[in-house]
């Protein structure tokens, strides 16, 4: 009876009386197995299949014979950097929370990247260890705005452990700096569908930018820093006057510039296309 009750629960199914197979649904599974659980099972290799079977995901092994289990075999593959192994992970770990970022560095689409690696920091469970590895992934595909959010939310769980993260951030926000410099932009335009319509120019003085609309008064913004918005490296500018409104600059180098623009604490909006860049 053990190895029949083994059975359904493993198979999601069961021996009739008419000796066929019938489905076991959710509840009947759920009921056998906890049976299983309170019962004495003498036969050492069936206490160890049933030990395997009822262990939680994160520590059950890859099968009962060996004691590597499946969430270090997946943190394995994700280390591994190959695009074909992470996928893997999806299908014998999906509930692991790095696997999100994991792939984002492999989407063509800049976009989906941004998307994959702002779902996995606000998914991530309060746990120091998985958020220094998130810290640490993100700083090795360089993303310094990701990077930053992984660190404010480590620090708030272990700010020991954020230290060292903190300087490689430093680190590279100077690289995005110099970056920046190099592909610092002289002026562009964009076109404009809503009140008063048409191309509005942006021309960038030292640390500030003047937007002109087509008719009416000139917009003068300081630049803030550098920042990453939707996958795109770029400058964080504000408004003069109005420090809750910011508008983001995608650098020369991108593959699709557009200027964004955040009202408070929302929820970055495209403006346009970036055109005429000098």
């Amino acid at each position: 009876r053990q190895l029949e009750a083994l059975v359904g629960v493993v198979a999601g199914r069961q021996f009739s009386k008419d000796e066929e197979f019938d489905v076991l649904f959710a509840p009947a599974r759920v009921a056998l197995r906890d049976r299983l659980a309170s019962e004495s099972i003498e036969d050492p290799s069936t206490q160890a299949t049933l030990r395997w079977l009822f262990a939680s995901p994160e520590t059950r092994t890859i099968n009962p014979a060996v004691t590597t289990t499946v969430r270090e075999l997946a943190d394995r593959e994700i280390g591994s950097g190959n695009q074909d192994a992470i996928q893997q992970v999806r299908s014998y770990d999906p509930g692991n929370r790095l696997i999100q970022i994991a792939l984002a560095p492999f989407e063509a689409d800049e976009k989906r990247a941004a998307f994959l690696r702002d779902y996995g920091l606000k998914h991530l469970p309060a746990t120091p260890e998985l958020w220094a590895r998130v810290a640490e992934m993100l700083l090795a595909q360089k993303q310094e705005s990701a990077a930053s959010r992984a660190l404010a939310g480590l620090k708030e769980l272990d700010a020991l452990a954020a230290a060292p993260l903190q300087a490689r951030l430093e680190v590279l926000h100077d690289q995005f700096q110099v970056a920046g410099a190099r592909t610092a932009l002289k002026s562009f335009r964009y076109m404009y569908s809503f009140d008063d319509p048409g191309y509005r120019e942006w021309t960038r003085t030292g640390v500030e930018w003047v937007e002109k609309p087509p008719t009416g008064k000139a917009k003068v913004f300081t630049i803030l820093k550098r920042e990453v918005v939707e996958g795109r490296l770029g400058t964080l500018v504000t408004l003069n006057g109005q420090p809750e409104f910011r508008a983001f600059i995608s650098d020369r180098d991108v593959s699709d510039p557009w200027i964004y623009f955040q009202s408070g604490d929302g929820k970055w909006s495209p403006l346009g296309k970036m055109e005429n860049i000098e």
